[in-house]
């Protein structure tokens, strides 16, 4: 990503500054082969899906080692895949709607078809021999299909823009406009092409993952397999040409080849040598690499229609390749569990639960509107038959940050509180509660993860206490905002009006500096500095700009008050204009 958001401009500019003959050599480097060949710039693409792929057993498989069925992660798979096809839309300028000019194959749906395609196969494959067979496989596929399928008017293994198979199928199956009109390079072929350097880097993430051998063993074999891979591309090159446009076999074996020596070589220097200070910058740049692609189009779409860049913003806060450097890190920053308020239930009763979240020194998660930046906690149920959860009672937040930017969360220990009404009338002596846990904790970087829990709870018709478990439910009850007769809030602005303005009323007591508004649901950004003015009759008259992301049609202002050390709840209601 650092040579698309401004290394090969670098590059280009120091080549016509100076008179270096080297400049002119990386220089030429800097651009994408015309047909045929293989340059620099032509890895940055393959180099994403393959480490994709490497992340692949990080989110794949470690799920499944935690025993999250398979269903449940082929439909996150699918999910994933939809988001990116639907960026990569976006991205194309979807929502300008001139479906006549618009092009419907894009970088970000190959990624996500391709990312599909291998993830799926990594995800029902019981052996991970079995994985590379189904790369060989598929390379043999498509080096028949374009070889050995002829061409209406030009015959087989014709890989030119026009007579090749990807360019026909491009143009009867592929709806909207081709790139290249005759062709294009995310087209169908292309992306089932490109799975294979998923598959290539989900062997690559099995061999890191794997705690039988030394780091150096690791590196070795990396190296190796690159080697032997640029060996078969260049030898099979003269006959097969390296072509990225049409995806050829040759150009997956080249970029393959490239993309392991260069795993090789920082996982060396990072992992095993623990040279890393260096890279935090490029880690940045990686972490955020599909917000960084969508740059330009995010920019364009602010000045289009700001919910839909809301929109945006919100799927990329959410993982996409949820990876973990080792299985340590599974629950970065966090120590989770689910616990109850009650050794026993009792039909018909309401019973607390909660997801108690211990958070390391220096890290923090965030709350049911987090701000500019983060994504709450969230919990998932699968539960009994006639059992019902509510949704999270969320204690009250504090200000913290987030790569320089303020945002809203936690960094003390808390218990997300949740109620479990079950029904009047259970069969089973036990009963087994669900939670499919989804955070992301931060520090300097962030950390996206989740986890299921269960929780088996005795029928029983007298409730018995846990006492341990009690006493940190009933402290995170204490720590939920409730309203106040000591605070009263007013609305003086319309619910379409650009500035919000509250006229509170607070105890005597209370400084201007304790002051902060905590918005429920977004109305207000975390990023907005808050002015609290005194008003001649002694109430406080805060003035602040709606945020962009704002949802539509409020009726009331949901938000938590912070004066002093006391939250108080307020919801006043709009004014009628």
């Amino acid at each position: 990503m650092f040579w698309i958001i401004g290394g090969s401009s670098l590059v280009h500019r120091l080549t016509k500054l100076t008179a270096c003959e080297w400049d002119n050599i990386i220089g030429a480097q800097m651009g994408h082969s015309g047909w045929a060949g293989f340059k620099f710039y032509d890895l940055i693409f393959p180099l994403f899906m393959f480490l994709a792929g490497v992340a692949i057993p990080y989110a794949v498989s470690s799920k499944l080692d935690k025993g999250v069925s398979r269903k449940i992660l082929f439909l996150r798979i699918l999910k994933r895949v939809g988001l990116l096809v639907f960026l990569g839309m976006i991205y194309n300028g979807f929502l300008h709607l001139e479906f006549e000019k618009f092009r419907f194959a894009s970088v970000l749906g190959q990624i996500g078809i391709a990312y599909g395609i291998g993830a799926t196969i990594v995800l029902f494959s019981e052996k991970r021999l079995t994985v590379f067979f189904w790369s060989i496989g598929i390379m043999s596929l498509y080096t028949a299909v374009q070889f050995l399928i002829p061409v209406p008017d030009h015959g087989a293994g014709i890989l030119t823009k026009v007579g090749s198979i990807n360019s026909y199928i491009d143009q009867m199956l592929l709806p909207g406009r081709l790139l290249f009109k005759t062709y294009d390079p995310e087209g169908l072929l292309c992306c089932i092409s490109a799975s294979i350097l998923v598959l290539f880097g989900a062997q690559a993430g099995f061999l890191l993952r794997s705690e039988r051998l030394s780091g150096c063993k690791k590196v070795a074999i990396l190296a190796a397999a690159g080697v032997a891979l640029l060996a078969l591309s260049f030898g099979l090159s003269p006959y097969y040409p390296c072509i990225k446009r049409i995806w050829t076999t040759t150009f997956n074996l080249m970029g393959g080849g490239y993309s392991l020596l260069l795993l090789a070589f920082f996982y060396l220097f990072i992992d095993v040598w623990k040279f890393s200070r260096w890279s935090y910058f490029f880690s940045i740049i990686g972490v955020n690499s599909i917000t960084v692609y969508l740059g330009k189009a995010l920019i364009n779409l602010v000045m289009l229609r700001p919910l839909t860049t809301a929109l945006i913003l919100t799927v990329l806060s959410l993982p996409l390749f949820s990876a973990e450097k080792n299985s340590a890190k599974k629950t970065q920053g966090l120590d989770l569990r689910l616990i109850a308020e009650t050794k026993t239930i009792t039909p018909g009763k309401p019973f607390t639960v909660g997801l108690h979240i211990h958070h390391h020194a220096g890290y923090h998660t965030y709350w049911k509107s987090p701000g500019i930046v983060g994504t709450p906690t969230s919990l998932d149920w699968t539960l009994p038959e006639g059992f019902t959860a509510s949704a999270i009672h969320w204690p009250y937040p504090k200000k913290t940050s987030m790569a320089g930017h303020p945002c809203h969360g936690y960094e003390r220990d808390i218990t997300l509180l949740v109620t479990i009404t079950p029904p009047q009338v259970i069969k089973s002596k036990d009963i087994t509660l669900t939670a499919a846990a989804g955070w992301m904790c931060c520090a300097k970087n962030c950390f996206p993860d989740n986890k299921t829990f269960t929780l088996t709870l005795p029928v029983s018709n007298k409730i018995l206490p846990h006492p341990d478990n009690a006493k940190l439910i009933q402290r995170s009850r204490q720590e939920i905002p409730i309203s106040s007769s000591d605070c009263k809030a007013s609305l003086l602005s319309g619910s379409n009006d650009s500035k919000i303005k509250v006229l509170l009323t607070i105890p005597k007591d209370a400084t201007m500096e304790e002051l902060y508004l905590f918005s429920f649901d977004g109305q207000i950004s975390s990023e907005q500095p808050q002015q609290f003015i005194k008003q001649s009759g002694g109430d406080i008259l805060l003035t602040i700009d709606r945020s962009e992301f704002s949802p539509p049609k409020n009726t009331h202002l949901a938000a938590v008050f912070k004066i002093g050390n006391r939250h108080l709840w307020i919801n006043p209601a709009y004014a009628k204009k």
